[in-house]
């Protein structure tokens, strides 16, 4: 990326690095994303595939996303009722679908706040 350091008091990137597949281009994904955020408490805000079928695409789990993003704090949720799931239920109830995502096992995605550590 071509912006400055800390140039953004928020930084998103949502499934991001479950496309990119080489792991040079995800460090430097991670990199540029950290240093373009900004100082203090502003996180980075991300969405990882942690289960994953779809091709091209890679999960990524816990223990990678801390490797990846070392020397930050991280706090991942896990989120979104497995698509396959949401799909076939949706059409018919969505209050299924919000008791379905109920259950961890079903939610194939993390919710991260990424904060650099000063």
């Amino acid at each position: 990326m071509s912006f400055p350091d800390v140039s953004f008091d928020l930084v998103l990137q949502a499934t991001v690095f479950t496309s990119v597949l080489d792991e040079s281009v995800r460090a430097g994904l991670r990199r540029d994303g950290t240093r373009a955020e900004t100082r203090g408490n502003d996180p980075l805000v991300r969405l990882l595939r942690s289960q994953t079928r779809v091709t091209g695409v890679r999960a990524i789990g816990r223990r990678e996303i801390a490797r990846l993003f070392a020397g930050c704090d991280v706090s991942l949720r896990r989120a979104t009722l497995a698509p396959p799931i949401a799909r076939l239920v949706a059409p018919y109830s969505w209050w299924a679908c919000g008791l379905l995502e109920q259950v961890s096992l079903l939610r194939t995605h993390y919710l991260g706040v990424i904060r650099r550590t000063a």
